[in-house]
């Protein structure tokens, strides 16, 4: 689910948040790069779902500060 691949990447950044301190992300180049624009994926069309993987890259750090560092 979305849920659980957005858990599993900001499980990913624990160690880096309590053992390491760190405070914040730099996540580049999270978008597959030069997709045609008539490709389809399954939330719609590539202008449809531009951005999502980073909004829900951001989102899963977001929620794993939260949780490791409240």
């Amino acid at each position: 689910s979305q849920a659980a691949m957005r858990n599993w990447w900001g499980d990913k950044h624990e160690k880096l948040i309590t053992t390491y301190n760190f405070d914040g992300f730099w996540q580049d180049l999270n978008e597959p790069e030069g997709v045609p624009t008539d490709m389809q994926f399954g939330a719609g069309d590539a202008a449809a779902v531009s951005n999502i993987i980073g909004q829900q890259m951001n989102k899963s750090l977001f929620d794993a500060l939260a949780v490791y560092r409240p």
